[in-house]
């Protein structure tokens, strides 16, 4: 193997855990003091006494001209770290293989902004009624309590976890650093970030991501675009991280998980970080078929499941999902029925479904052979929800198996 292929299949190793760490919070260090000098001037010595000398003619003593005062630049604390970032770029260019087509703008936030950001993020890409029914879903699945409050969650869990992120309609991406210096979470974030901007401008990140009544499909495109730049990521960690670093970014990923999982419902978490864990393995299966040529060629053909991007022989062998039709099941049942959501829950969520109530060897197992899928929830006058699901499988005995996990739930 050559020294790109032995780096790149090293990072994945670190993949998860940089990725985990440039999720969590900031890294707090000392800025050095800058102190003033202060230079003393001896007071002179008194001369010994002497006679009076006779006066002579003094002239005036010659004035030296004050300079006049110019004003002093202030650089923005993109201008100062300018430099690092653009060694940092130059390496994701280099190891990427991907030529930037036009120059990359980049903003270092405070944490407040960042909030500020997401903010205004989530109210300009999703409305109530969109959060309310992804609510009304997970919770008719059994995954969400039902007064849980999804709306601010997924504005807290994106603050508080993410350290940067790039829009494609900005053409922009974002650091968050408190400080002036950017330290090794700001490098790492920037080294992915700046990947997803090279991502964009060869493969139109929006396209990619634009799949309308398909979550199932939506995320494993995402896992694609995140999994090529979390993989990047680990290659400059690799290359560049001290093993003190190193052991800070793993005290803080291990950190960052105990508290996810203390705060975050079990299945949002493990759909929000899906595209970072399943995503690097995907991409690097790719990378060994066919080095990064195999990965760009993905762009043009994305994964079509979860399924496909967990199992890289299904996407290999272009294995497609089978599309299935529900009616209209809100004017067949009629009675005061509205349809609330109408998806495709996927391998991955029929496996979180089914673990909810069972263990985790037998919902993999049970979600396996899975091939496709429709479901449609609905709720009457009287607040009840209606969950009715159609699934293909890929073979009658995993259908069975299936089957027979769901009657244990």
């Amino acid at each position: 193997m050559t020294r790109k292929q032995w780096a790149i299949i090293g990072a994945l190793a670190l993949a998860v855990v940089c990725e985990l760490s440039a999720l969590g919070g900031l890294v707090v260090w000392d800025s050095s003091q800058q102190t003033a000098a202060v230079v003393q001037i001896p007071e002179a010595s008194p001369a010994p006494p002497t006679e009076t000398p006779t006066p002579t003619a003094t002239f005036p003593p010659t004035m030296t001209p004050q300079p006049t005062p110019t004003s002093t630049r202030v650089f923005t604390r993109e201008e100062i770290n300018e430099p690092t970032l653009a060694r940092i770029a130059d390496e994701v260019i280099a190891w990427r293989e991907l030529q930037p087509l036009a120059e990359v703008d980049f903003q270092l936030l405070t944490l407040a902004e960042l909030e500020e950001r997401f903010a205004e993020y989530y109210a300009e890409e999703y409305t109530p009624e969109d959060i309310e029914k992804m609510r009304q879903a997970y919770v008719t699945l059994g995954l969400l309590d039902e007064d849980f409050d999804l709306a601010a969650t997924l504005v807290d869990m994106q603050a508080e976890s993410f350290a940067g992120f790039y829009t494609p309609d900005e053409k922009r991406l974002y650091i968050i650093s408190e400080y002036e210096l950017v330290e090794t979470e700001q490098k790492l974030t920037f080294a992915h970030e700046y990947t997803h901007a090279l991502q964009d401008q060869h493969f139109d990140l929006a396209r990619l991501i634009d799949v309308e009544g398909n979550s199932d499909r939506a995320l494993a495109a995402r896992s694609l675009a995140e999994g090529d730049a979390t993989l990047l990521m680990a290659v400059y960690a690799y290359e560049n991280v001290t093993q003190a670093e190193w052991n800070w970014l793993a005290y803080q990923a291990s950190r960052l998980e105990e508290e996810k999982v203390a705060t975050a419902p079990q299945a949002l978490g493990q759909v929000s970080l899906f595209p970072y864990t399943y995503g690097p393995q995907f991409v690097l299966g790719l990378f060994l078929e066919g080095e990064w040529a195999a990965v760009n060629q993905a762009y043009t053909y994305p994964p079509q499941s979860t399924e496909q991007v967990m199992h890289l022989d299904k996407y290999i062998g272009r294995d497609e999902p089978q599309s299935v039709e529900l009616p209209d099941l809100a004017a067949i049942l009629g009675g005061g029925w509205e349809q609330l959501d109408r998806d495709v829950m996927g391998e991955l969520v029929t496996m979180l479904y089914l673990g909810e109530q069972l263990d985790a060897g037998q919902t993999a197992k049970a979600a396996e052979g899975w091939d496709g899928d429709a479901y449609v929830i609905l709720r009457n006058s009287q607040g009840q929800r209606l969950l009715v699901m159609r699934s293909v499988w890929d073979s009658a005995a995993e259908a069975q198996e299936f089957s027979a996990a769901f009657s244990d739930y």
